[in-house]
């Protein structure tokens, strides 16, 4: 999960700078707005970065927006072959763009491709999903899951050598925050 690229034949992952969930609980039902930012700490344009979030079961991704800088990257639905080419001609003429790739062999990671980040740019992505909160029959409750690959589990997954970009961060900011009914048990 996160924002990589592929260079020199490795997967090189940008920085993840700050983790922030929002979950609203109703019933038996979740919400979770969860935004993420990244940047390009590279001196250069990076001409195309993944973005990639798990799927768990029974999770539907409801919203998305992804802001590159000060630039708010709009959506539309269109047919596969007219996305693709949009987001190509976008991407030759220098601009920055973004694209949902949805694969038949990986129905379990929402992927968008974006192209053109400009160096040292920050990336900010908001995605809210909704599911079905699991039965937990050893404390007669629910159970609310927030993937665990959302954020960096050891270290920095980033890769300065090799391209070049210096990284100096002094960790990632978290915050998770959960509204529910009074009378919920989780």
């Amino acid at each position: 999960c996160g924002c990589c690229f592929f260079h020199s034949n490795v997967w090189q992952y940008l920085p993840q700078l700050s983790l922030k969930a929002h979950a609203t609980m109703l019933s038996s039902a979740a919400r979770t707005t969860l935004t993420q930012t990244f940047v390009n700490p590279s001196k250069s344009i990076l001409k195309e970065v993944s973005y990639t979030f798990p799927l768990y079961d029974g999770v539907s991704v409801v919203g998305f927006e992804c802001r590159v800088g000060p630039r708010l990257l709009q959506s539309k639905v269109k047919t596969k072959e007219q996305a693709n080419a949009d987001y190509q001609e976008a991407v030759s003429s220098q601009q920055t763009a973004a694209v949902m790739d949805h694969s038949s062999s990986e129905n379990d990671v929402f992927i968008i491709r974006l192209g053109n980040i400009p160096a040292e740019e920050t990336i900010t992505v908001d995605i809210t999903f909704v599911g079905e909160l699991k039965q937990d029959s050893q404390i007669d409750g629910i159970r609310y899951t927030l993937p665990n690959a959302i954020a960096p589990r050891y270290g920095n997954l980033f890769s300065p050598s090799g391209y070049g970009l210096p990284v100096s961060l002094q960790g990632i900011d978290v915050t998770v925050d959960v509204l529910m009914e009074k009378t919920s048990i989780i």
